[in-house]
């Protein structure tokens, strides 16, 4: 086995997990991470990359375990060789939190996404502003991967942290994110047509929890992600 046919995997992976071969991604990825752990060793951040991509498909096939597993170590190894400011630590952080969240380790949860959130924050959000947004909106015209955007990984995680919040049964909290959510997708996804999807599963689920809800707004206590 060489390096070549490990990145060959990574990229197979890829595919694999886009088109649910759930099975084929988790080999493809398991191949990958030993290739580039005989190259770069243990704590790299393409060891970290692939553990963070397992992560993702087995919550996928929701298995939160084996993706907690994966998650903590992914995020371990961003924290040591990136910072716990990294947009990649926060990432990997903000899926390990989904994962507890499945599991119903609710504290582990609500920390681990008031962490990630908080490194986005000081990343990516318009203090003065009180938004997500720049203050010229009409920057998106300059984004031209807009999943790849800091803005994207924040959007998932505040989207994942309301169905914390929904399982702790605070609605309005719930409600004040996904707005956000959908206010972040907006801006990043409004212009391709392969992404509005995402709006509308978003507005689609804050539509829903309004309606059970009988409540238009959705003003919870949301305070410590900006601190």
């Amino acid at each position: 086995m060489t390096y070549e046919f490990g990145e060959e995997c990574s990229e197979l992976a890829k595919v694999a997990h886009q088109t649910r071969n759930y099975g084929d991604a988790i080999s493809l990825y398991d191949w990958a991470l030993t290739m580039r752990r005989e190259r770069y060793g243990p704590i790299h951040e393409k060891c970290a990359a692939t553990l963070h991509n397992l992560g993702r498909t087995f919550l996928d096939m929701w298995e939160p375990g084996a993706a907690e597993n994966a998650l903590t170590e992914a995020a371990a190894i961003y924290e040591q060789v990136k910072g716990k400011q990294s947009v990649r630590f926060a990432e990997s952080l903000a899926l390990l939190a989904l994962a507890y969240t499945h599991l119903k380790f609710l504290d582990e949860a609500e920390k681990a996404f008031r962490d990630s959130i908080s490194v986005f924050c000081g990343k990516s959000y318009n203090h003065a502003k009180q938004s997500w947004l720049p203050d010229d909106a009409a920057t998106a015209v300059t984004i031209e991967e807009p999943q790849k955007h800091p803005l994207a990984s924040a959007a998932h995680a505040i989207a994942d942290c309301a169905q914390l919040f929904l399982m702790q049964n605070q609605e309005h909290r719930a409600i004040a994110f996904l707005e956000e959510a959908l206010e972040i997708r907006r801006y990043l996804y409004a212009r391709y047509n392969k992404y509005r999807p995402i709006i509308a599963q978003t507005l689609n689920k804050l539509c829903e929890l309004k309606r059970a809800i009988n409540d238009a707004t959705g003003g919870g206590d949301v305070h410590w992600r900006m601190s």
